[in-house]
């Protein structure tokens, strides 16, 4: 008896993806409009306003988390609960996002309920009040969050290395949500005050993501936010200094059973020509499972169950990091691993295989994750708060498919470097400090308890 078997599918290629282009308008008062059309019956509003956590004042670390917090909290017309009830009324939610470059307010609706969903998220930027005890109650909360970050053994190695690589009068080299010391210095009257200066419409995008057409959308944005009017014209200024020199900082942690590790250095971000060859590189690195990290440190050495490497980015700037945890007495070799690959990486280059499996993987996947309104939509609110145009994205992409091993492998040799790396654990000081120093021992290290 033969068995017949049906002839093996064609795979065809996967089809060329551009990032949407948004139908854009400036209302009236200057409040940009950025719509991207799509089937998506869950309707996706972003309001971008460029006022994160860079714009802070010093001392104030953390005003901005608890001033976008506050939004929803009370109004003029609502309280806090009448507007969690009109929300739910209408099946909406929301939430607020701070960032570096800005602050983010997003309201999902299904598309009966868009109409009212912009009232309420206009309410948000045009009659908050801020109550008092609703400040006390946030602020509250943003404390514990930040006082929990501290004793999360990776989350505190996250912030050591952003001290470590930034210098102190640098907003970015402190926690997102602020330190226990400024959260408790702010006032109600202090929060009001910074979120009114920096709800300008003129300096606003709202994107809008989902089924509904222009016409409708233009009348609904009309009649919600006809009111809204600058009511400050001071200038949004971002916190940032030049970068710190490479030191290392290691938190005390005794009895730990593994440590921390994370290493990174400040360099090009998203809006620099060498940003693409860079993230290709990054990804060889540590950017997958394949990657040389992961094949030495997993599965060669078994010293952890991932490592990752990757690019933070920052508006006019970014920041190249390496995370992993180990167990403790695996840290010395680990690093000194960590250390070798990269040191290797330099000297051999990138291989032309590595190169364009880099790329296939950082091209195709991103299709993958923007088949939503949602996504769309923040994306695009992201590079927003980088300082990004439109059209980055696709240009982005473009430049990718250019990049060649030699490109890669120059740009990471000039960029990364052992020797410019800062470096944060989290761990057993007495048991890993020989070993740290025996690796970074032309470099500054500071001991600090956890």
């Amino acid at each position: 008896m033969t068995t017949q078997l049906a002839p093996r599918p064609t795979v065809a290629p996967p089809p060329a993806y551009t990032f949407p282009t948004p139908r854009t308008r400036v209302l009236g008062n200057g409040l940009t409009v950025e719509h991207f059309p799509s089937r998506n019956r869950l309707i996706t509003l972003t309001l971008v306003t460029p006022a994160g956590t860079l714009a802070e004042p010093a001392g104030s670390e953390g005003i901005a988390t608890v001033a976008a917090s506050l939004r929803d909290e009370g109004t003029a017309h609502h309280t806090g609960e009448q507007f969690a009830a009109a929300l739910d009324r209408i099946g909406a939610s929301y939430e607020t996002r701070v960032t570096d470059g800005a602050t983010l307010a997003t309201l999902q609706v299904p598309v009966a309920g868009l109409a009212p969903a912009l009232g309420l998220l206009a309410e948000t930027v045009m009659r908050a009040t801020y109550p008092e005890d609703e400040f006390e109650r946030v602020r509250a909360i943003v404390t514990d969050r930040a006082n929990s970050a501290r004793l999360n053994p990776g989350m505190r190695a996250h912030q050591v290395l952003h001290a470590a690589c930034f210098r102190p009068e640098d907003r970015a080299g402190l926690p997102e949500s602020g330190t226990a010391t400024s959260l408790k210095g702010l006032t109600r009257d202090d929060v009001a005050a910074f979120d009114r200066a920096n709800l300008l419409p003129e300096r606003a995008t709202l994107l809008v993501g989902g089924d509904v057409t222009p016409s409708a959308l233009d009348d609904l944005l009309g009649e919600a936010f006809a009111d809204w009017r600058g009511r400050d014209r001071r200038a949004v200024t971002a916190r940032t200094a030049d970068p710190a020199s490479p030191r290392v900082i290691v938190v005390d942690r005794p009895g730990s059973v593994q440590t921390e590790i994370r290493l990174g250095l400040v360099g090009p971000g998203p809006s620099d020509p060498r940003y693409p060859a860079l993230r290709v590189a990054t990804h060889v690195l540590g950017g997958s499972m394949n990657s040389r990290l992961s094949a030495v440190l997993r599965e060669e050495k078994g010293y952890t169950y991932g490592v990752h490497g990757w690019l933070r980015g920052l508006p006019g700037r970014g920041q190249f990091m390496i995370a992993t945890p180990v167990d403790t007495p695996s840290t010395g070799p680990a690093i000194a691993d960590l250390v070798s690959i990269i040191e290797t990486m330099r000297a051999d280059g990138i291989t032309d295989a590595e190169c364009s499996g880099a790329i296939d993987e950082l091209l195709l996947g991103a299709p993958l994750e923007l088949q939503t309104a949602a996504a769309v939509v923040n994306q695009r609110a992201t590079h927003l708060a980088q300082g990004l145009p439109s059209n980055w994205f696709n240009e982005h992409r473009a430049a990718l498919k250019h990049i060649s091993a030699a490109d890669a492998s120059a740009v990471f040799a000039e960029l990364v470097a052992p020797a410019a790396l800062c470096g944060a654990f989290v761990g057993d000081a007495e048991k890993i400090m020989p070993e740290l120093e025996a690796v970074f021992g032309g470099s500054a290290i500071t001991v600090e308890p956890f």
